[in-house]
């Protein structure tokens, strides 16, 4: 879906305006963020990128879900700031563990994967266990 013109007070991208073409209220649809980019991924998948506010904005799937009955709607989101990164659907999305860096977020389908890179960061064995991993890193940005 292309926006031609803004629709709402917040700009052409805003998710709001999404809510409001669907024949939603914004108010009444938790739809805080922007559409930031989208590709058809498939003939049975279109992927939308947004830039929300403190999640997934789950006003923006109810009214696709609600409007377009035969639509499933998958998301992953994440929040490196406050360690949110969780998806519905691990199928679509299968990486389970997210190691945010400077560069680039890396992330990894298996704990064993997360492992083996953080150990290969710190330079010592690692137990594959989240609690090991954030120590791990914690003592070696502390030298």
């Amino acid at each position: 879906m292309v926006f031609d013109r803004p629709l709402g007070r917040f700009g052409k991208w805003w998710l709001g305006n999404l809510v409001t073409k669907l024949g939603g209220n914004w108010e009444d649809y938790p739809c805080r963020g922007d559409i930031t980019g989208y590709s058809l991924e498939s003939d049975t998948t279109l992927m939308i990128y947004q830039n929300t506010a403190w999640g997934e904005q789950e006003g923006v799937r109810r009214i696709i879900e609600e409007k377009l009955p035969s639509i499933k709607v998958y998301f992953q989101e994440e929040e490196p700031g406050t360690g949110l990164f969780a998806t519905n659907n691990f199928e679509h999305f299968p990486e389970r563990y997210l190691l945010d860096s400077y560069d680039e977020p890396l992330y990894f389908e298996t704990i064993d994967e997360a492992t083996k890179c953080v150990a290969n960061i710190v330079g010592h064995p690692v137990d594959p266990n989240v609690e090991a991993i954030d120590q791990a890193l914690d003592d070696y940005l502390e030298v």
